[in-house]
């Protein structure tokens, strides 16, 4: 699913033009691509890079949908190539953009990671390419031909991952207080998000009816969400913050929930399940 407001995956290349004028025409293609809504591929947007093919101190940089010798070369002139003169770290950023129901527009850009400057921009956009309807969500980032032997990449990232978490449970709370609960959350769908709570100790109930926000933290054990929203408890409406840590497996869940009437439970998940992806 193609997440709201679009997403970019990003990777720093270490380009050497000194090797580059002993190495002429040793080429890469780094290519993220994206998915349609089933999951199946739709299209690549690469980056095709090379050095100079007259052995000049230089890297040769276009971007197009094709990649391989037989499909693409770095100097096409209907693709603007660029050329990078100096030795150093570079950002190879796709930015993908768009709404449901209109076209993709994918944004590639070259950075040199030392000053900040941008040496390329190249914008790649096909009306058949329709968010929601033949556009999905990412693909994956991949040299799809690499010729430079010990090619320096770091910092690979993408943004505007969809998450989603379910739970049902029960939580106990250092107030002898016990509360089942049961959520779902979807960062790109929506639908479906809910969160309820009933107390053991008083019966209150509650339900949510609007979530504004939700953000997703990873750590590298843990997955922490906090979901900001309005609700019903017992009838009446509140605002409410439910923070939810799932310690994938090594120690018990955290379940808290926290509403503007007062009534708030913290405690570790003593059954049932959290899943937070």
């Amino acid at each position: 699913m193609f997440p709201s407001g679009g997403y970019k995956t990003q990777l720093d290349i270490f380009l050497d033009v000194t090797w580059a004028t002993s190495h002429p025409d040793a080429r890469f293609d780094w290519s993220s691509a994206i998915n349609d809504p089933s999951g199946s591929f739709r299209r690549d947007f690469v980056f095709n890079a090379g050095t100079d093919p007259q052995g000049l101190p230089d890297f040769v940089v276009s971007a197009g949908n094709n990649a391989n010798r037989c499909g693409a070369f770095p100097s096409d002139p209907g693709h603007m190539p660029i050329h990078i003169t100096e030795s150093g770290w570079y950002s190879f950023e796709h930015s993908f953009n768009g709404t449901q129901g209109g076209a993709l527009s994918v944004t590639m850009t070259v950075t040199q990671k030392s000053t900040g400057i941008v040496m390329g921009t190249w914008i790649r956009s096909d009306p058949s390419d329709v968010v929601g309807v033949t556009v999905g969500g990412n693909r994956y980032g991949w040299f799809v031909q690499n010729e430079i032997p010990d090619l320096a990449i770091d910092n690979s990232l993408r943004t505007g991952l969809c998450h989603e978490a379910d739970g049902d449970g029960e939580a106990d709370d250092n107030n002898s207080r016990r509360g089942h609960f049961r959520f779902h959350r979807n960062s790109c769908d929506g639908s479906n998000d809910d969160v309820e709570e009933d107390d053991d100790s008083s019966g209150a109930h509650f339900q949510s009816t609007a979530i504004n926000s939700a953000t997703f933290v990873p750590d590298e054990d843990s997955q922490t969400m906090t979901i900001l929203g309005t609700g019903l408890h017992n009838g009446l409406p509140v605002g409410f913050t439910m923070i939810v840590v799932d310690n994938q497996g090594l120690a018990p869940a955290v379940f808290t929930l926290v509403l503007t009437d007062g009534y708030s439970i913290t405690g570790t998940v003593t059954s049932g399940t959290v899943v937070i992806q």
